[in-house]
């Protein structure tokens, strides 16, 4: 419950106060009683003050109580779907799951937001690229069964993908190389596919990779890679450019943290090797679980178990100069697989070796309480060869002539 000072227009929070008594301001010393019309409830006033102007109700009167717009209740209604619930909402729009009416398959649909329909040249740039990755067939590349819009809600529909996301796997603990690599060799495989029909996904990150898994067994190794989301952080750089029919040569486009040094820049000079460089830095953060920020170290500087390729390719994939990157996806994992090789050829001698130590230093804590027992063995075997020599056999004879002389 809050009270509110009629002078200065302070608010309490009367929780030891009941609806009635009086009060004194601690701002301007006046005495008030509230009355129980006057209490109000709900919102924080400072929430309470921005959502009155925002819907410009806020010079009527400043200090009453807005209900805020909420539509994350409301469900849209798009033909041919039935729309169960929301699964995520973020700047973009938000995303469904449905199920398909005709075939009954679980698909995702993602909404663009109102505001971003309200630009004609963002909705005409959201079709197109619903469109080119309609034309995707890539298995790391998230399939588009259908796009358009009914009234002002642009939409289009994608398959549902049963997973978690990279940055969930991430924070569950390290990755090996076998499976980081495996991971980055997807993603570049689905970048592969969208470079060859012009498509830079522009805001490469662990959130924007799906890993599905066989029985939801999250301990082994992903069944599948799954890239989404290309380009439409590109859209929504543009949401408040006060020009939109000039150039956007110097629009940022992506994730601060993932994005290639040209990206900072100038947006115009981002080409698919600004891709690679995330990619980079997703299979950097795997193996590290730090991010190549400033003067950072590589994994051989780290003293991790990696073969000392793994440092080159890092090396080549996060290059600062765009020309000393990979040229292509393809020469990526090319590079990847060469080191996968090269450990799979030193595994068998680093397991001789570590053998060939264990037992080294298993021989060196044993040896001599060992030759204690064995020394220990021949002693009691000597001490009990010398008994028996000294000790008179007992013939039958002599059992005789005692049983005689025995009374």
């Amino acid at each position: 419950m809050l009270l509110s000072c009629h002078s200065c227009h302070k608010e309490y929070v009367a929780s030891h106060k009941t609806t009635g008594q009086p009060f004194i301001c601690s701002k301007c010393q006046g005495r008030h009683k509230e009355s129980p019309s006057q209490t109000k409830l709900g919102l924080h006033p400072a929430l309470e003050r921005k959502l009155a102007n925002a819907t410009g109700e806020g010079k009527k009167d400043r200090y009453s109580p807005v209900a805020p717009k909420n539509d994350m209740n409301s469900l849209p209604q798009i033909p041919g779907f039935d729309i169960a619930y929301q699964v995520g909402r973020g700047a973009m729009g938000s995303v469904y799951r449905a199920r398909e009416k005709k075939s009954g398959r679980l698909v995702a649909i993602k909404v663009l937001s109102q505001e971003l329909s309200l630009r004609g040249d963002l909705v005409a740039r959201f079709e197109r690229e619903a469109y080119a990755l309609k034309s995707l067939t890539d298995k790391n590349v998230v399939t588009i069964i259908d796009a358009g819009h009914v009234e002002d809600l642009h939409y289009f529909v994608m398959e549902f993908i049963e997973g978690i996301t990279l940055r969930a796997r991430i924070n569950r603990g390290p990755l090996s190389l076998l499976e980081a690599a495996f991971i980055t060799s997807s993603i570049l495989h689905g970048l592969k596919a969208a470079h060859k029909h012009g498509i830079i996904h522009r805001d490469l990150k662990p959130e924007n990779v799906l890993l599905a898994y066989d029985n939801s067994d999250f301990s082994s190794q992903p069944q599948r890679v799954v890239l989404v989301d290309f380009g439409l952080v590109g859209i929504g750089a543009l949401v408040f450019d006060p020009h939109p029919n000039l150039t956007r040569s110097r629009v940022t486009m992506g994730t601060v943290n993932y994005m290639a040094p040209e990206q900072h820049i100038d947006a115009k000079r981002v080409d698919h090797r600004s891709d690679l460089y995330s990619a980079g830095v997703i299979f950097f953060e795997m193996l590290t679980g730090d991010l190549p920020l400033g003067r950072y170290l590589m994994p051989s500087e780290r003293d991790l178990d990696l073969p000392k390729s793994v440092d080159i390719i890092l090396a080549n994939a996060l290059a600062p100069n765009v020309d000393q990157r990979y040229a292509s996806a393809d020469d990526f994992i090319k590079e990847l697989e060469s080191s996968l090789c090269e450990q799979k050829d030193e595994q068998p001698k680093q397991t001789q070796d570590f053998l060939g130590g264990r037992f080294t230093k298993l021989y060196n804590k044993i040896r001599y309480p060992f030759l204690l027992i064995i020394a220990a063995s021949f002693f009691a075997a000597g001490i009990k060869l010398s008994l028996s020599k000294n000790s008179v056999p007992l013939t039958p004879k002599t059992h005789i002539i005692n049983k005689k002389n025995t009374p």
